[in-house]
């Protein structure tokens, strides 16, 4: 897997709105979502955390290219060599549980296709998140932690060959964003996952983004404030 690396340069984000809302709105309407914000990310778990309406939420509709910054760069810096860039679909998991068909096992779900290199990366990813034992297990009969795996698994091949060229035999590590995904779950499910995605990001050179409501559950010492 080719590591990823996303920098923000000094990025701000105006929202676009009618000039009428400030004087309906019952709160204070931010015109800025974020302003002057740079960081990299280098194939790391890392914790986004603030009040609502923070900026958390654009920082990862940025990331997802559905918002484009008012001001500022974002670079996706994945070159293996001055000629080639792979880059990584960056896939959205919101609060929702895990959802895909409980009837069929993780072999069904995860490892049916037909291409080596597919199959290759699936492979590595369960090996990485700890399921490699529970291929022919029934997606229902597993724990809760398990199923918020696989569903890192099946998030993060689509993520994988998102935008992967067909006669591709590299493959861009995988870029995650999980909204408030584990603040409903318990302590100890979130160590077990959060275990998990250390993995993806040391092993495979990931990059994850947490947003979340609840950073003292979480063990990983990258945080980004936002106010």
């Amino acid at each position: 897997f080719v590591p990823q690396r996303i920098e923000f340069a000094r990025v701000s984000y105006r929202y676009t709105r009618s000039w009428f809302l400030p004087l309906i709105s019952p709160v204070p309407v931010r015109d800025w979502a974020i302003q002057n914000l740079s960081f990299a990310l280098n194939s790391e778990l890392v914790l986004f955390v603030g009040d609502s309406s923070s900026g958390k939420s654009t920082i990862l509709k940025l990331i997802q290219r559905q918002v484009l910054p008012t001001e500022g760069f974002i670079t996706y810096n994945t070159s293996m060599s001055e000629q080639t860039v792979l880059s990584a679909l960056p896939v959205y998991l919101g609060a929702e549980k895990p959802r895909f068909d409980f009837s069929r096992t993780i072999q069904e779900l995860v490892l049916s296709s037909n291409d080596p290199l597919r199959l290759e990366a699936a492979n590595e990813l369960l090996n990485s998140v700890g399921l490699q034992q529970e291929l022919y297990s029934r997606s229902s009969q597993l724990s809760p932690s398990e199923q918020y795996r696989l569903q890192l698994v099946i998030a993060s091949l689509e993520s994988i060959f998102g935008y992967a060229p067909s006669d591709t035999q590299v493959l861009p590590a995988p870029v995650l964003l999980l909204d408030e995904w584990l603040d409903k779950q318990p302590t100890s499910i979130v160590h077990i996952v959060e275990n998990a995605l250390n993995r993806l990001a040391q092993e495979l050179g990931a990059i994850v983004c947490v947003v979340t409501h609840k950073p003292e559950r979480w063990k990983t010492s990258k945080v980004i404030s936002l106010r």
